[in-house]
């Protein structure tokens, strides 16, 4: 099913300008980034992950400039 739903969305791409394969194309990897993300947030290791980083960066702190929450 996957393929016959890939390939009418290849066939219907062929009868775009370039203009609009182009924003197609942009939506598309949108998409899809967006959809990993959502896996990466999904997965059990997560939160811990994102805590240690979090953590290591508050007691790296930031170079003059940066985005030092703790001033």
């Amino acid at each position: 099913m996957a393929t016959n739903q890939l390939n009418h969305v290849v066939e219907s791409a062929k009868q775009l300008s370039r203009e609009e394969l182009e924003i197609a194309s942009q939506r598309i990897l949108d998409m899809l980034d967006d959809m990993r993300w959502d896996a990466l947030f999904k997965d059990p290791r997560s939160p811990k992950l994102l805590e240690k980083l979090a953590k290591e960066a508050l007691e790296e702190g930031t170079e003059e400039g940066g985005f030092d929450i703790a001033q």
